[in-house]
């Protein structure tokens, strides 16, 4: 077997080539020139590659900007904290006909605490596991001393606005253990059509002709699909739910957030807790990638609700944000089609053509030996 040896006149044939390029006597083969013999299909690929992944990044910063967008489907990660257990956020969503009342929420309430320790799950000293809100949506005659006009009354109880924290303006929020039940929260919109001002705390208005007092005045929304999904022309205006409550108008939203230890596990405590049909979302996980691609294979959900059911302005821009992710994310998969393409012929390319000289070194070594 012969052995392969360089000898000196490789090494001149070095010096030489170096002394003729450093002299401009010979340009290296790196030079701009040579992009001259590059063809212009792979210049024109190349481009279009660029082209492709541009779109991809712009595609994916959208992708990303509404993942979190809306602060509504965050209450896991609010209630959370510093904590290490991990917490999902459940919505069901009733007919509109009343058929889940106050005391069927009440009902469920009562029997939480024993399926979370059946799971093995304890509340920590002084603290809860678990929190809740209820609502439902209808319209009230609202008055000051200054005008009078209709709102769009969301009737809360419960943690509501730890769901929904709503920037507050001035005064305090309405809770659902709160003894007075004759506070109230307005809107901005609302604030200015009856007094002409946002700093109302302790002011009273009338609604339907009964007295009450006003908490606190809340901002909107100020995300683009909150405010598409509300009604811009009408202000809204929080009560305490039981305002609302009437044999024709029962709970039309429930809220939950509580220990997830296992996927799923938030979600079928709280489908099994009501037995009438309904709606349900697992608010922690539906702008997650998998339930992009169920979202892919059932989009139709995304476009309608059925059985009756009338969906708050917070799930309506829920199901937009999840529609625009989805678009988005196929975007991306399409962009992204050209560039993995060509990555995929350059890598098979290659492989050939190491593949051929390597067959080439095999023959010349064997004529070698």
């Amino acid at each position: 077997m012969g052995k392969i040896s360089l000898d000196g006149s490789f090494w001149k044939k070095i010096h030489k080539l170096g002394k003729k390029r450093a002299n401009g006597e010979e340009k290296p083969s790196h030079s701009w020139k040579a992009w001259k013999s590059i063809p212009r299909r792979h210049l024109a690929a190349g481009a279009l590659c660029l082209l492709c992944l541009a779109l991809m990044a712009v595609c994916y910063s959208r992708y990303a900007v509404y993942g979190g967008l809306l602060p509504s489907q965050e209450a896991a990660q609010r209630w959370k904290g510093d904590s290490e257990q991990r917490f999902a956020q459940v919505s069901l969503f009733f007919p509109r006909d009343g058929e889940v009342k106050e005391s069927d929420v009440e009902a469920f309430r009562r029997t939480v605490d024993g399926k979370l320790q059946e799971a093995s799950l304890t509340a920590p000293e002084n603290g809860a596991l678990w929190t809740d809100a209820y609502s439902s949506m209808g319209k009230l005659t609202v008055s000051s001393d200054k005008a009078s006009t209709s709102a769009v009354a969301i009737g809360i109880s419960g943690d509501y606005f730890l769901f929904h924290p709503l920037t507050l303006r001035h005064g305090s929020y309405i809770w659902g253990e709160d003894l007075m039940k004759d506070r109230v929260v307005l809107d901005e919109e609302l604030a200015w059509r009856l007094f002409g001002g946002v700093e109302l705390a302790g002011l009273s208005l009338t609604i339907e002709g009964k007295p009450y007092w006003i908490a606190g005045v809340v901002a909107r929304e100020d995300d683009p699909l909150s405010r598409m999904a509300m009604e811009e022309d009408q202000g809204y205006i929080f009560v305490d739910h039981s305002l609302l409550a009437s044999e024709d108008t029962g709970v039309g939203c429930y809220e939950l957030v509580a220990p997830d230890p296992v996927g799923g596990f938030a979600l079928s405590l709280a489908e099994e807790g009501f037995s009438v049909g309904k709606i349900s979302v697992e608010n922690s996980s539906r702008f997650a990638i998998g339930h992009i691609w169920q979202s892919f294979r059932h989009w139709q959900s995304l476009l309608m609700a059925k059985d009756g059911i009338a969906l708050p302005y917070w799930e309506n821009a829920a199901r937009v944000c999840a529609a625009y992710r989805l678009l988005y994310f196929l975007l991306m998969l399409f962009c992204g089609l050209f560039p993995a393409a060509c990555a995929v012929y350059i890598l098979i390319r290659q492989y050939v053509k190491l593949l051929r000289r390597y067959q080439k070194w095999r023959a010349a070594r064997k004529e070698y030996d």
